[in-house]
């Protein structure tokens, strides 16, 4: 059962920053670059022209959504990333033509949102902006939903896009973010790879081992030979087991 309490954009950006604190990284949340409605040459333009007292309209994409939730981070590199809710009401099934809508108007308001913390961005964070998009609740097991996901993940306009379907189960939810996390740049595969076996390695040293000791025998004038005798050769070999 959904709690109205928790709110799955909100769980997505406190996982994620949870994830760069135990790692040590240097979090910032919510910068006011990845939260603009206007470029920054509009806002110098505006400036200049001593309008800054004036309340512009927000463009139309950005009235049909939330503002995005902001993370800078600092590893090994610096990200920015911006987090947004795709809707938040579940149509089962086939969608209807509004709903398919109001659900692209959404996605492109977001984009919208990071084509503007761009021109707000230093270079530093300004090449790896990626934009986190999350699905209603109970969006996991659906097949429009996964299909839509799959069409704004492929689409890099912009920045690097990846999507979080969230079941309806909220206890399920850490685990599907871990999933999703180790989709992104915060990724740590090597976690998670097989332990090298010992006893392979050994087996090959040992085989290395017995190569030099063959190499005595081959190395006898009589088995150098282009007459060598193979029966020969075999039984001086079984004698070094």
């Amino acid at each position: 059962m959904l709690t109205p309490e928790l709110d799955p954009m909100v769980e997505l950006a406190e996982k994620v920053q949870q994830n760069c604190i135990n790692r040590n990284f240097s979090v910032n949340s919510n910068p006011p670059e990845l939260s603009k409605t206007e470029t920054k040459s509009s806002s110098i333009q505006i400036k200049e022209n001593e309008l800054k007292d004036r309340i512009l309209p927000k463009r139309q994409e950005l009235e049909q959504v939330q503002p995005p939730l902001g993370l800078f981070v600092e590893s090994h590199s610096q990200y920015a990333i911006q987090i947004g809710i795709l809707d938040r009401n579940l149509i089962t099934g086939d969608w209807n033509e509004k709903y398919r809508q109001d659900v692209i108007r959404n996605w492109h308001g977001y984009q919208q949102y990071a084509a503007i913390a761009r021109t707000w961005l230093l270079s530093n964070h300004n090449d790896d902006l990626n934009l986190f998009l999350v699905g209603p609740a109970g969006s996991f097991h659906e097949p429009e939903w996964q299909n839509f996901a799959e069409i704004v993940e492929r689409n890099e306009i912009v920045c690097r896009k990846v999507v979080w379907l969230p079941s309806k189960n909220e206890d399920s939810w850490e685990t599907e973010i871990e999933s999703f996390i180790e989709r992104t740049f915060l990724a740590q595969p090597w976690a998670y790879g097989a332990p090298t076996e010992s006893p392979k390695l050994d087996a090959l040293s040992d085989s290395i081992s017995d190569l030099g000791t063959w190499r005595k025998v081959l190395d006898l004038p009589e088995f150098r030979s282009d007459n060598r005798d193979y029966n020969d050769l075999v039984a001086e070999l079984l004698k070094l087991d």
